[in-house]
């Protein structure tokens, strides 16, 4: 409990007696402690429309107005209900007692008065009354922190959404759609695409940066400018990978995280359908990509490499793998966060089961291509529980 400065103490005793409102303030005088004496119930509470007080001791048997009825004045008001109340009586039956205490009462001093215990148990209220004090106190300033923290985060979260871009693009012969959600307000998930304006090819990636909050936000937003800048120079697949594991291992390695990233470049079939695409995968440490094909066949492109920014990706190198795409294929970049997603009973949704809903979504053929990630999502969930 907290040190009680006894002389900063305000106590407010309501007794119609004369003789037992001048005991008690001998009492407390002996202790530096600021006595009110009130001889009623109402002016009591006429008393607390403009002041406070630490404790007040109260006389249940009173003329007009009673200590019951008072402490339930005092109680229904907000500006007063946490003020401990200390009933006073000569009433000892246990009815009485648990009367009081029913009414709002900390506790019970029988009469005739014994000064030791008087003082024990006020001492005891006060200082619970100030330790209550302080507590709401820290708490509130918690809470003002915390949502200091919220409204950052949120600000932070809206940032790095901005950062991405928008989650539906529509070209030609090619259209994607794109989904994110964090596990927490920030996070190191992103994607990214582009078209090389030399030739009819599409760069598309998918990234996840390692750990989660603050720190994986801004080295996610290290990954993307990096990945934004160096896909504009048009770099060549085999290179362009390694060039961008050396130019984030100086902001990864030190720090022990890495960037799990799968990377493609897309030149999709002729509108008509006679002349196939083709797309070209590199995989540095990322969930495999997939392909559902028009029939609903899927197949994995089985094809791996280190994480990025770990300082030995572009020493070892990344493999490239190349397939052909027919007009109605769909390709789907994932990070951990669908096949590791966890429902009630604690099972993982897993490769398998991701394999299964994909090969058994079939959307009415009418929707909407703007509309397919989330009937999308909903069918996973349907599918996991």
């Amino acid at each position: 409990m907290p040190k009680i400065n006894l002389s900063e103490v305000t106590i407010l005793i309501v007794d119609d007696n004369l003789t037992n409102l001048e005991v008690l303030s001998d009492y407390l005088d002996e202790l530096n402690i600021e006595v009110i004496p009130i001889k009623s119930g109402k002016r009591a509470l006429r008393f607390l429309k403009r002041n406070s007080c630490d404790l007040i001791l109260l006389d249940i048997m009173m003329p007009e107005m009673d200590g019951y009825e008072t402490c339930r004045s005092i109680k229904e008001n907000p500006a007063t209900k946490n003020i401990p109340i200390i009933f006073m009586s000569a009433l000892s039956e246990t009815t009485d007692k648990i009367k009081g205490f029913q009414m709002g009462a900390v506790d019970y001093i029988t009469k005739p008065f014994q000064q030791d215990e008087v003082l024990v148990r006020i001492k005891t209220h006060v200082s619970l009354k100030l330790a209550y004090e302080q507590l709401k106190n820290q708490n509130e300033k918690i809470q003002q922190a915390n949502k200091q923290i919220c409204d950052e985060l949120n600000l932070a979260r809206n940032i790095q959404q901005g950062l991405l871009k928008p989650v539906h693009k529509k070209w030609e012969n090619l259209e994607l759609l794109c989904y994110i959600e964090s596990a927490q307000e920030v996070g190191g998930d992103f994607y990214s695409y582009t078209h090389f304006s030399t030739t009819e090819t599409y760069g598309i990636t998918v990234g996840d940066v390692s750990g989660k909050g603050v720190s994986a936000a801004l080295l996610m937003a290290t990954c993307l400018s990096q990945f934004n800048f160096l896909v504009k120079a048009d770099i060549p697949l085999e290179s362009f990978i390694l060039t961008l594991d050396k130019s984030l291992t100086p902001y990864m390695k030190p720090y022990k995280q890495n960037c799990a990233l799968v990377y493609a470049e897309i030149t999709p079939p002729s509108a008509n359908g006679t002349e196939p695409g083709k797309a070209r995968f590199v995989n540095a440490g990322c969930v495999m990509p997939l392909i559902r094909r028009l029939n609903g066949e899927i197949e994995w492109i089985v094809i791996g490499g280190l994480p990025l920014g770990m300082g030995i990706g572009h020493e070892l190198g990344y493999p490239e793998q190349t397939t052909h795409l027919q007009k109605g294929d769909m390709i789907i970049f994932s990070t951990d966060g669908l096949p590791e997603s966890m429902n009630n009973m604690r099972e993982l949704f897993g490769f398998e089961r991701m394999e299964m809903a994909l090969s058994s979504f079939s959307p009415p053929a009418e929707t909407p291509v703007e509309n397919l990630s989330s009937l999308l999502l909903q069918h996973f969930k349907q599918e996991f529980n």
